[in-house]
């Protein structure tokens, strides 16, 4: 049995090169198979270039680090880790001394999409003497570049999108590998991308150029010699540009490429006359700083599930999955085909549906050459589809499954949460929601990746981050936003949040006819964010850091009437996309819009309040937990009588029991009860829209209350649901009960078993129901039992042991049972008391044949989850129990 440091980190980055903190926290991760170990100190070993000071990192500077943890009395240490490196980015703008913004020197056409620049220089280098090598680089637009022909890291849509008057990020990269002794080259492709191309807007009148009117690259090559000397090449007025192949890009509309148009990436700028001069541009608005959240990825990548020919004779192919990306394909033909794919997420009438594309195009076209197997792959757009449309396939090269191929294309997070059921729904929803994760956090949290809009909508935020921070570790992603966020709520003093981060147009305060006010829910995200991911990841240092954003909010951006509830003469959204709404009005939701807002800003500050408990802020949890309660008095006083909205509503009532507005417990009961009532009338369908949907869930699970099950008490209670839905409760006892159909309450009692017994867990197998329970001996484990029926209300055959007898279940008590089909697993819980926390579960597997069940007592299995099956085996990740049940249990590393 060991213990290991599994997982050196600095801040949130996965990697640590090019960071922006200067002082950044160290933390780590155990592995191992040790149960019931606890860190009591921890070593921790740092080697730098300078022994002789401690200081803070300064720009470009390293260190590696590696931990020893110690546990507790009696247990052991952890070995050394091994090294780990950081390395600090350019910390301050004298570090990008030299380098300026750089852009084509020919004239552009600001108001029309700006045709990609390519961007080279050459230079001479001893290769032989090199230590180090490192690219800084950002763009004012997307970029890619290449250093003598070959890629530089495997970013895509670089460097993303984020409030860029406030904050420009830039990227480092490690290109020692890619440096040769002689003759160097990089070349930089430079789209307008998120920066001055076409974006949403309320405006219809500012629909390009939000943050600028050019394409620009900025760069630093900053080399290291063997002797200590510097190399450093900068953008600046000796680089070449020019255009090339790709001739259109747009975020929206797709891209063009003309192959016949290629040059070498090799090829010095000095080797052809096509090269034009550069100009350099003024210095960049924001602050330039690395990145907080990981960078865009080619994730994953699908090929065709089908392909046929749609009613008017169009080439189509389905992807069998809506995803956030492009297509990449290889083709065949003769120079000037034109080949063109179009994207769409539904098919209608037997065609690709683009009318909820809106204005975007989605549409990649790629001229041909006349090479062999030409493969095209689009760089600075993206597109939310599952079908495409093939249009000028070269009829001698049949489009075949291996022709195209889907490239799935988000922000690289970090998987942290998974989830997996017996119910095939169930787990289709559950991949629905993390597909619709994939499609929408693509640098940025959007509403979509399909139409003319992809925006950081802030309500969805509101709504979706909880679920976010179960899927993904997302920390640095909203640590990232979040600054976004508060720059924005500056940038007039007004501590407004608006509707979506970064907003577009950013030197305007009104959009057309839409005024940038503030409204609940929307600007709710900036206390809702930072209190779901302090919730999440526990970062106190990170929470203080957005406390002013939550603070600033609450005090000064709520547009507020004299009872300190929302001015009712301001515009909200309200429950946005009500299932009721008409559907020429998403926001003519049943539930008004004001009691909503209202609902959410008492929630908010008790969130505040809540907050400023954990920082410690002791006079500000007073402040905000006196707000809350004359809130709650004014609200009631506005929307209720006798307890009772006006408005009855799943949502209405959801918010009142989530937010904990209902002090009065008959009217709380009251409400929760009106809650279900409401929910059985609807068939159990949803009712709500964006304010209530995900209250819904939490206020269902804690506000339905319990029961006692036909007047018996109701412990170590277990459902049983046939394959026809119709639900089973099994307490202790030991009895049956059936369920009514919404699993709510008691219908009847089916069988009162004569023994009195705990802990029952049950399946149904080959028309035979096994029934599984516990002796009654406290937190001292014993003998657990089974019998067998063909029918719930039996007859039942006599209890037998399952487990040798004396062995206690090998240690454990009953409290689960899987069938795999193939295979049955056992679950049992294994108790040590006191203290009850250390206690563990077993993992074994459960043999089923002709009626006899017995648990198979092995040091260690493997599952196969793909076929259910189990073998024995001893990996590392278990370890032994032998059958007196003295040995420690299995590990719940065992997946399914």
């Amino acid at each position: 049995m060991t213990v290991f440091i599994s997982k050196v980190t600095f801040e949130h980055h996965r990697d640590a090169l090019g960071i922006g903190e200067p002082q950044p926290r160290i933390s780590w991760r155990f592995g191992g198979n040790v149960v019931g170990w606890e860190q009591s100190a921890y070593d921790l070993e740092i080697r730098r270039g300078d022994l002789t000071t401690y200081h803070v990192l300064i720009s470009r500077e390293s260190a590696e680090v590696r931990v020893r943890a110690h546990g507790q009395p009696g247990q052991a240490s952890t070995p050394w880790s091994p090294w780990t490196t950081v390395e600090a980015g350019l910390l301050d703008e004298e570090s990008w001394s030299g380098a300026v913004p750089i852009a084509g020197s020919w004239k552009i056409e600001h108001d029309k999409p700006k045709r990609p620049v390519y961007f080279r220089k050459s230079f001479d280098l001893d290769a032989g003497s090199l230590h180090t090598a490192r690219l800084y680089i950002t763009a004012l637009g997307l970029y890619e570049a290449h250093i003598n022909g070959r890629r530089v890291g495997d970013h895509v849509l670089a460097p993303g999108l984020q409030s860029y008057h406030h904050r420009h990020v830039y990227n480092t990269f490690d290109v020692s590998g890619l440096l040769q002794h002689g003759r160097n080259v990089i070349q930089v492709l430079v789209a307008e991308g998120w920066y001055s191309g076409r974006l949403f807007s309320f405006d219809p009148n500012v629909a390009r150029n939000h943050w600028g009117d050019n394409i620009g690259l900025l760069l630093l090559l900053h080399v290291t010699l063997a002797d200590g000397s510097v190399f450093r090449i900068p953008t600046d007025s000796s680089w070449t540009a020019t255009t090339g192949p790709l001739v259109d890009s747009q975020i929206y509309d797709g891209e063009v490429y003309d192959s016949r148009l290629e040059f070498p990436l090799t090829e010095s700028a000095d080797d052809d006359n096509k090269w034009d001069a550069v100009v350099e541009l003024p210095r960049i608005k924001g602050v330039l700083t690395s990145p907080d959240s990981p960078p865009v990825r080619r994730i994953e990548e699908r090929k065709p599930v089908r392909t046929w020919t749609s009613p008017k004779g169009k080439l189509l192919a389905d992807f069998g999955q809506n995803l956030a990306g492009w297509v990449r394909i290889k083709v065949s033909g003769q120079p000037g085909d034109q080949v063109t794919i179009s994207h769409a997420e539904v098919i209608e009438d037997g065609e690709i549906a683009i009318l909820p594309l809106r204005s975007a195009k989605a549409r990649d076209t790629f001229i041909l050459n006349g090479q062999e197997n030409q493969v095209f792959e689009p760089r600075f757009t993206y597109h939310g589809f599952r079908y495409i449309q093939i249009d000028g396939w070269p009829e001698k090269d049949p489009f075949n499954d291996t022709s195209a191929t889907a490239v799935v294309v988000h922000s690289d997070l970090e998987q942290t949460g998974w989830f997996h059921c017996s119910n095939p729904l169930l787990n289709q929803f559950h991949s629905n929601v993390r597909w619709s994760m994939k499609g929408n956090f693509v640098s940025i949290p959007t509403d979509c990746p399909q139409r003319d809009e992809r925006m950081g909508w802030t309500g969805d935020v509101t709504a979706f981050a909880a679920t976010a921070n179960f899927l993904h570790d997302c920390s640095g992603f909203w640590r990232g936003w979040h600054r976004d966020v508060w720059a924005e709520m500056q940038r007039d003093g007004s501590m407004n949040v608006p509707h979506y981060v970064p907003i577009t147009a950013p030197d305007r305060l009104v959009e057309g006819n839409w005024p940038l006010v503030p409204t609940a829910i929307w600007g709710d995200v900036a206390v809702a964010g930072p209190w779901q991911a302090w919730q999440a990841y526990g970062d106190l240092d990170m929470l203080e850091e957005q406390y002013k954003q939550v603070q600033a909010w609450l005090d000064l951006g709520v547009d507020r009437e004299a009872s300190g509830l929302w001015n009712k003469q301001g515009y909200q959204w309200g429950d946005w996309l009500d299932p009721l709404a008409p559907e020429s009005d998403a926001g003519a939701a049943t539930t008004d819009k004001h009691f909503v807002a209202d609902a959410y800003l008492i929630g908010m500050t008790h969130l505040v309040a809540r907050m400023s408990r954990s920082l410690n802020k002791i006079d500000q949890v007073s402040k905000y937990e006196e707000q809350a309660v004359k809130l709650r008095q004014a609200f009631a006083d506005t929307w209720l009588t006798d307890g009772e909205p006006r408005d009855r509503t799943q949502t209405a009532y959801s918010l009142m029991l989530y937010f904990d507005i209902l002090v009065d417990e008959c009217h709380r009961k009251k409400a929760a009860d009106a809650l279900r009532e409401i929910i059985v009338k609807n068939e159990y369908l949803v009712g709500t829209g964006f304010a209530g949907t995900w209250t819904l869930g939490h206020t269902l699970l804690e506000d339905r209350g319990s029961f006692r099950a036909l007047g018996f008490e109701s412990r170590d209670i277990g459902v049983f649901v046939h394959d026809d839905d119709k639900a089973y409760l099994r307490p202790d006892g030991l009895r049956f009960y059936e369920l009514s159909n919404d699993y709510l309450s008691a219908t009847k009692m089916l069988h009162l078993f004569p023994e009195h017994l705990e802990s029952p867990a049950m399946i149904k197998r080959n028309g035979v129901y096994y029934l599984f329970a516990s002796q009654l001996t406290a937190w001292e484990l014993n003998d657990n039992m089974y019998t067998t029926s063909t029918s719930l209300t039996g007859p039942w055959e006599p209890w037998k042991l399952f487990a040798e007898a004396g062995t206690a279940t090998y240690g454990s008590q009953v409290t689960f049972v899987l069938d795999l089909g193939s295979s049955v697993l056992y679950m049992g819980d294994r108790w040590e008391y006191p203290p009850l926390p250390r206690s563990t579960y077993v993992w074994l597997p459960l043999s089923i044949k002709d009626r006899t069940v017995a648990l198979e007592n092995v040091d260690s299995f493997i599952l196969d989850v793909a076929t259910g099956e189990t073998r024995s085996s001893m990996p590392s990740t278990t370890y032994g129990l032998d059958k007196n049940g003295d040995g420690a249990s299995i590990t719940s590393k065992v997946t399914f």
